[in-house]
């Protein structure tokens, strides 16, 4: 097994606990209203109307007649996931199992903090393969926001251990990004992550830079582009991927960016995007619309291949253990 980024990795859409750990700017009073209950969340769009996000791209959302989120679902068939938060606390459980007897399960328990916004999360796993092999693990991110109610760190700590053709392992992993911004512009996300597995540590950097036209976002919604960040958490970054749309994770920037540029270890990739809007401004989907590459190895390429996607089916893996 040994390959903590699944095969059923476009799963959750990474969520978050503990909002006891969580700052926002310089106040520690915006904790205050800190709760555990399932969200009501609501945007505005470009004419000051307020409204509730009911899909983005593959993702739809349902609520209830007070406008409380009741279930998230990737697709509309019934393979799809589908995510039940119709108890009181916001915890997102999800469980596959395959004919052959394969298993994934999760759970992830999320806290917003006194903002609205996402503070923190707390996810268990367990994968278990028809011959035998297994891994298991936990994992919690902290998210911090600044006074302007965006995004500026995302911390994430998570161990596991499992077996693999008869011989057991056990890791353990950290991961932080900076977000910087400047005039509503998110501009760029350092991601510095280790990794240790018996004995064996690895580390590395990883930055994306965003390049902007003049269209703006006028619902300030997250875009999917600025949550590939983060591959090295297993579950956070999905949870990214499904709840930023709906303001969870604080305001996206004040413009929609036409590329981003990804470098690491020497090697840099462009990414364009394209997007797709509602009639009140809203977005509908993003796109990732082409790759240019500099100076990057087959080995580069081939992964870059398999994360080249659109926002209507993730098909994600992470790039660092690919290459290697």
């Amino acid at each position: 097994m040994k390959k903590r980024i699944l095969k059923w990795m476009p799963l959750l859409c990474l969520v978050t606990l503990c909002a006891g750990f969580v700052s926002c700017g310089d106040d520690d009073d915006d904790n205050a209203g800190a709760t555990s209950a399932v969200p009501s969340p609501k945007l505005t769009d470009a004419n000051g109307v307020p409204f509730r996000v009911t899909s983005f791209g593959n993702w739809y959302y349902s609520y209830d007649s007070n406008g409380k989120l009741t279930k998230i679902q990737r697709g509309t068939d019934g393979d799809d996931e589908v995510y039940d938060l119709s108890g009181s606390a916001f915890v997102m459980n999800y469980k596959e199992v395959e004919d052959d007897g394969e298993s994934w399960t999760e759970s992830t328990s999320i806290s917003l903090n006194g903002q609205g916004f996402v503070g923190s999360l707390r996810s268990t796993w367990e994968e278990k393969e028809s011959d035998g092999e297994w891994e298991k693990g936990t994992e919690s991110v902290t998210c911090t926001y600044n006074n302007e109610g965006r995004l500026v760190k995302f911390s994430c700590t998570g161990n596991y251990n499992g077996n693999d053709d008869g011989k057991n392992y056990s890791g353990s992993y950290t991961t932080e990004n900076s977000l910087t911004w400047e005039n509503g512009k998110l501009t760029s996300i350092v991601e510095t992550w280790n990794e240790d597995e018996d004995g064996e540590k690895r580390s590395g950097t990883e930055t994306m830079t965003f390049t902007y036209g003049s269209k703006a976002n006028t619902s300030k919604q997250w875009l999917y582009a600025m949550t590939e960040s983060g591959d090295g958490c297993e579950l956070a970054e999905d949870v990214m991927h499904c709840l930023s749309p709906l303001g969870l994770f604080g305001y996206g920037p004040d413009y929609f960016p036409t590329k981003y540029t990804e470098s690491e270890d020497g090697h840099n990739y462009d990414v364009t995007l394209t997007y797709e809007q509602n009639p009140n401004g809203t977005i509908h989907k993003d796109n990732y619309k082409a790759y240019t590459y500099d100076e990057a190895s087959a080995a580069t390429r081939a992964q870059m291949r398999n994360v080249e996607v659109t926002r209507n089916r993730v098909k994600y893996h992470d790039k660092r253990r690919a290459i290697r």
